[in-house]
């Protein structure tokens, strides 16, 4: 036999020795829990728009997938990937990695609602966005949202000389809100405005400096913080340019200008 025939099949033997032990890995992790043993059970969020290895990277990351290679093979090779949904899941670690991709195109057992507000969304879009996820009809969110009595339940300052179109404009926090069935659409809107209180007082302890300065010159309270947050947000979406056009808006407070 000549040695290069030799060779050739050595390879081949080789090369199907390994193919063989991939293979059985492959099945054994695929069909085996992940912790056999444990009780713990674990929250993954998959949001909306997520590509398939933002969905790995979570679940990899909340130890529900020890090998992310495997797992995003199973989803290829059955179909599966672009079948995820989004949602809220709670997750074992005793489901085997292909009962978890099973879950994962079938949707989580509680259909968890998301909406998202995105960053220089107004009042009216912001009715749309709750309207689309079926979680507030956009009319009775607009009456909401310049109702007095709720924005003072809400914690927000109705200052009449200077009363804005709605009173919650400016107070919906633009973030993803994953809404539990059941949960009240006056809920969801309270979760909004208790975002932008707890963002803006997480900026003033990381601003201690600025704020102070701000704070003896103007004396601004929290309702034109937000108010001078939000024209400056509808000035430019830009984040390099905000700086500047924040710099303006004082320099016209300053000036006495409206």
């Amino acid at each position: 036999m000549k040695r290069g025939v030799l060779w050739t099949l050595v390879s081949f033997f080789l090369l199907l020795s390994v193919s063989g032990l991939v293979y059985w890995d492959y099945n054994t992790y695929i069909g085996n829990p992940v912790i056999p043993d444990s009780q713990q059970q674990v929250k993954v969020v998959i949001s909306q728009g997520y590509t398939l290895t933002q969905v790995v990277a979570a679940l990899e990351e909340a130890g529900i997938v020890a090998s992310p290679t495997y797992f995003r093979l199973y989803l290829l090779l059955n179909d599966l990937a672009e079948k995820m949904r989004a949602g809220v899941y709670y997750f074992d670690h005793t489901l085997t990695p292909a009962e978890v991709a099973d879950t994962l195109a079938t949707g989580p057992r509680t259909p968890y609602r998301i909406v998202t507000v995105i960053e220089g969304f107004n009042i009216w879009q912001v009715a749309k966005a709750l309207d689309d996820a079926e979680i507030m009809d956009s009319h009775q969110f607009l009456e909401l949202a310049n109702d007095p009595a709720f924005a003072k339940e809400c914690g927000v300052s109705i200052v009449e000389q200077a009363r804005p179109l709605f009173l919650l404009e400016g107070y919906l926090f633009p973030e993803t809100y994953y809404v539990a069935p059941g949960q009240t659409g006056r809920a969801v809107v309270k979760r909004m405005v208790r975002q932008t209180f707890k963002e803006l007082q997480n900026a003033k302890r990381k601003n201690v400096a600025e704020f102070s300065k701000l704070l003896e010159e103007f004396g601004f309270t929290d309702h034109e913080l937000v108010t001078m947050a939000s024209i400056i947000e509808k000035e430019t979406g830009l984040p390099h340019e905000k700086k500047l056009i924040a710099s303006v808006c004082l320099n016209r407070l300053r000036k006495g200008m409206p």
